[in-house]
C-alpha cells in the first residue's frame, strides 16, 4: 500500500480514505481513485459563503451632533409670491429657452414676466404685479410647439413632481 500511495504523490495526487461515493480503478501499472462529486461539492458556492458583500458590524453612531441654526424663510416666501412654477410635457418637442421668450411677449401684461431655466424640465416666471399673475392663471391651460405645458402658483414645498397640475 505505501508504494501506491507513493505512486499517487510522484503523480501529483493526493491519497484520502475512500468514502462510499468513491470508486477504486485499476490498471495494471497504476491505481487510481475515481471521486464522484456529489452534490455539496459541484455547487456554486453563495457570496455569504465567500465572504463577499457580507455586511460587518455597524459602525458606532457618532457621538457629536451639530444642530442646524433656525432659517428664517419668511423673507424668501416673499420675493417668490408673485412666482410661477412650469414644467414642460414633451421636453424633446418643446425648447424651454425658446418658450421662456414666446410666453414673455404673448401675454399682455402692466409690468415684466420674467422666465429662468429650473433644469429638469421646469421654469419660473417672476412677475412685477399681483394682477398680471392671476391674469395669467385665469386664462390656463397653455399650450406650446402642439404641447400642454403646466403652470402653478409657487409655493413652499419641496417635490420632484411640483408642478402637476392642469386646469381646465
Amino acid at each position: 500500500m505505501n508504494v501506491k500511495r507513493h505512486h499517487l504523490f510522484s503523480r501529483g495526487l493526493s491519497y484520502r480514505p475512500l468514502e462510499a461515493r468513491h470508486r477504486i480503478v485499476s490498471t495494471p501499472t497504476t491505481l487510481f481513485t475515481v471521486y464522484t462529486l456529489s452534490p455539496n461539492v459541484a455547487r456554486r458556492f453563495t457570496y455569504a459563503e465567500k465572504g463577499k458583500g457580507v455586511a460587518g458590524p455597524e459602525p458606532a453612531p457618532l457621538g457629536i451632533r451639530i444642530r442646524a441654526p433656525h432659517l428664517d424663510t419668511s423673507e424668501l416666501v416673499k420675493k417668490n409670491a408673485l412666482t410661477l412654477i412650469g414644467r414642460l410635457i414633451n421636453p424633446q418637442k418643446q425648447r424651454l429657452r425658446s418658450m421662456l421668450s414666446y410666453f414673455s411677449n404673448k401675454w399682455e401684461l402692466r409690468g415684466l414676466a420674467r422666465g429662468s431655466n429650473l433644469e429638469h424640465d421646469c421654469f419660473q416666471f417672476r412677475f412685477d404685479y399681483e394682477d398680471d399673475l392671476k391674469k395669467v392663471l385665469d386664462n390656463r391651460p397653455y399650450q406650446y410647439s402642439r404641447w400642454m405645458v403646466i403652470l402653478q402658483r409657487w409655493e413652499p414645498i419641496i417635490s420632484p413632481s411640483f408642478p402637476s397640475k392642469i386646469p381646465f
